[in-house]
């Protein structure tokens, strides 16, 4: 993978991270799906996935669709974001009226867990 190339977050807030990996990793459009060894902190994990087309690209952006609709079905509470989610979250909110904040919330969240101090500072609900 390139720096081109970015990644999503999927926050595992209850469940098993490994299983949610797993499911992930088979996605269509998902080269592989890791929990990072320093992922993992008070009942909850972090899984970088990696998309095998550019994040911010019409295909990197239908594969987190395709993440997302697939974290619906696992006995998991789990939500997907970082940056190129962001990103394509934002594509898709352009030139509508209402955008949808409980998606920016749920960006928000993974951006402040992964970038300023942890999986802590995560709201409950």
């Amino acid at each position: 993978m390139t720096r081109s190339e970015p990644t999503f977050d999927s926050l595992v807030r209850s469940g098993d991270p490994e299983v949610v990996a797993l499911a992930l990793a088979k996605v269509d459009g998902v080269r592989s799906a890791v929990v990072p060894a320093d992922g993992r902190r008070d009942g909850t994990a972090v899984i970088t996935v990696i998309p095998t087309a550019d994040g911010n690209s019409p295909e990197g952006r239908a594969t987190l669709d395709r993440i997302r609709a697939a974290t619906h079905n696992l006995p998991a509470d789990v939500v997907t974001g970082g940056a190129a989610a962001q990103s394509a979250d934002r594509s898709r909110d352009e030139g509508r009226e209402n955008p949808v904040p409980s998606q920016l919330r749920q960006r928000t969240c993974i951006y402040v867990t992964l970038h300023h101090g942890g999986l802590s500072s995560i709201p409950a609900g």
